[in-house]
């Protein structure tokens, strides 16, 4: 349970960083490039980011060597298939300036796509530590 809280601070952390680099960006006077449904995008991202993370911290460490890659590749589809339900919704829902929209959409992902993978390597090397020890 302490490893799954430290990793939802983790995502609290990445997602007040990308909340900075959002006002820093409309700051220096590129406001066109941020849509006005990035805080939708953002708050998707965080509680899809928890609930990955939860999920590959329970099956990483209770499965094999071998096992962590399907979950890393599981999650990873999981995420999309939630994202393409997420993407279609805000379409159908009738969107504005889509362009921009969907740029923001895949910059945020991609950020949180790259902390899921430096998650799963620090988790991994932790336990390849704690595997050393024994």
């Amino acid at each position: 349970m302490k490893i799954f809280l430290q990793q939802v601070v983790r995502v609290l952390l990445l997602t007040a960083i990308v909340v900075g680099v959002i006002y820093l960006t409309r700051a220096l006077g590129a406001s066109h490039l941020v849509h006005e449904g990035i805080w939708d995008i953002i708050i998707f991202s965080s509680l899809v980011g928890v609930g990955v993370a939860g999920l590959n911290m329970y099956f990483v460490r209770r499965g094999s060597d071998q096992g962590i890659v399907n979950v890393f590749l599981a999650t990873t589809v999981f995420r999309m298939l939630l994202s393409i339900i997420f993407i279609t919704l805000n379409f159908f829902g009738g969107l504005e300036n889509e362009v921009v929209w969907i740029g923001d959409f895949f910059v945020v992902y991609l950020f949180y796509l790259v902390f899921e993978i430096y998650s799963i390597i620090s988790n991994l090397r932790a336990i390849s530590n704690e595997g050393e020890k024994q």
